[in-house]
């Protein structure tokens, strides 16, 4: 295959993946939101995660990285798909299955499928501790300290980089978790608005967004 046509290809890809992930869940964006999320958003959306993973590309393709052609347009995509679980998290709090499952299946088909043992074990890893920490939260405050969505994202995240991967996206997601609720703690001490704002809510799956490319970038498959 002629360069040419593999930038093509793997461009049209991309565009194809980003209009997918911003568009795919206007309803439940809609939901989420009361109707605060318009068509717009979605193209705004789609747009900004083409950019991302376009620079993904881009990157990966000028600084000749080791990886082929298909590698590098997989990750791109990935790229696409962690900007709109970013947005969507930040925005309402959701994680759409959309998502996951578009991350599920770049586990399982394509140059980034892993021996589907160690996909096993990486994704029982990360849905399954998750899911611990859910139960165990639940169990001692009452209420649901993280989603489903943020299960699933994780044992879908785990397919993909694999069971020591997804330990290290876990843990550089609580931390960036943890700086995100601490800063937001300060901002809103310093406006004196505790009591009216209620408790600070930490967004898991966007503060996993990037430490998930990371580890996807550094531990992808090279020829």
């Amino acid at each position: 295959m002629s360069p040419g046509l593999e930038a093509g290809l793997s461009v049209g890809a991309l565009l194809f993946a980003a209009t997918v992930a911003g568009l795919g869940p206007g309803r439940l964006m809609r939901q989420a939101l009361d109707g605060g999320w318009t068509r717009g958003d979605g193209w705004r959306l789609a747009g900004t995660a083409f950019a991302v993973g376009l620079a993904v590309w881009w990157g990966l393709t000028e600084t000749a990285a080791g990886l082929d052609g298909a590698t590098v347009a997989a990750l791109a995509v990935c790229g696409v798909v962690l900007t709109a679980v970013l947005v969507l998290d930040v925005k309402a709090l959701v994680v759409a299955d959309l998502h996951v499952v578009g991350l599920l299946l770049l586990a399982l088909v394509g140059p980034l499928a892993s021996p589907w043992p160690l996909g096993l074990a990486g994704a029982v890893v990360g849905g399954g501790l998750l899911w611990a920490v859910r139960w165990a939260f639940r169990r001692a405050r009452g209420v649901e300290g993280l989603g489903l969505g943020d299960v699933k994202l994780m044992a879908a995240l785990g397919a993909l980089a694999g069971p020591e991967g997804v330990l290290w996206i876990i843990v550089a997601g609580a931390v960036l978790g943890l700086a995100w609720g601490l800063i937001r703690s300060r901002v809103r001490d310093a406006r004196q608005a505790v009591e009216s704002d209620g408790p600070i809510v930490v967004p898991l799956a966007a503060a996993a967004a990037l430490p998930a490319l990371a580890v996807l970038l550094v531990g992808a498959p090279r020829p």
